[in-house]
């Protein structure tokens, strides 16, 4: 999906308009899951499913946070107990940076399935596995939004900016706008990232609890790192054999 495609899905969700056509008019084929290969991957191939994982927990400290200028930050602290017009939660909850994150939760996949980088980084030098899914099935069987990344820059509010946005049009602006590169140079927009959401209340989560597996698809391929353990192997190659996984795709990078 293009440049141009992500931003316009952003912007009609912002409206809080449905991107649904251009997204059905432009869903990559396929999207992909990098893996450790830890006996948590593993667990969760077996069982169908992903880790929904709190938004706190992303490897860009900075991702879906919402920022505030420093300017507005002061003047928040010093007028919220004051000002009758300042004292609304949507100005309230940003004092903390992290207060949208504890109540969010995702799952992010790649349009990419063959990236040095996410080997590296996600799939613990090759010693793991990346998984393909069928997007548009993927989609089907999730029930949750599933919607890509614009990569541009973070954006830092003052009061005239978040006064003129809904919290879910503020929520859809942070998890959906991640910097081109990220605070220690990572390359995040070669990654080509989609991400399942969802809220604390839609997975049904208590407080403490940080994130939860859901059901997906079965996957289309599973592709093995050059360096993957032979312990991790043979316990895909088992899982295949077992029925309803015959007809996925095993490979080696």
């Amino acid at each position: 999906m293009t440049d141009k495609q992500r931003k316009e899905i952003l912007e009609l969700l912002l409206k809080d308009c449905s991107p649904g056509r251009i997204i059905d008019e432009n869903l990559p084929q396929h999207l992909y899951k990098y893996r450790s290969g830890s006996e948590w991957d593993l667990v969760a191939l077996e069982n169908d499913s992903v880790w929904m994982g709190n938004a706190i927990a992303m490897d860009d400290p900075i991702d879906s946070k919402v920022l505030l200028t420093e300017k507005f930050r002061t003047q928040l602290k010093d007028v919220i107990n004051n000002v009758e017009n300042f004292r609304e939660e949507k100005y309230r909850v940003h004092l903390n940076d992290d207060s949208i994150q504890k109540d969010c939760f995702l799952c992010s996949l790649s349009e990419i399935g063959d990236s040095d980088d996410m080997w590296k980084r996600y799939a613990n030098n090759e010693q793991g596995f990346c998984i393909e899914y069928n997007a548009e099935k993927l989609i089907q069987k999730i029930e949750l939004p599933l919607f890509p990344v614009y990569y541009g820059d973070k954006i830092q509010y003052d009061e005239r900016k978040l006064s003129g946005l809904s919290k879910t049009a503020l929520i859809f602006e942070n998890f959906l706008i991640k910097n081109k590169v990220g605070v220690n140079g990572e390359d995040w927009y070669s990654q080509r990232e989609w991400r399942i959401i969802a809220f604390r209340n839609n997975l049904k989560l208590s407080e403490i609890e940080e994130g939860k597996c859901i059901q997906v698809i079965k996957p289309t391929r599973i592709i093995l790192g050059r360096c993957v353990h032979d312990s991790v192997r043979t316990r895909i190659m088992n899982w295949k054999e077992q029925e309803g996984n015959k007809d996925v795709i095993i490979e080696h990078r």
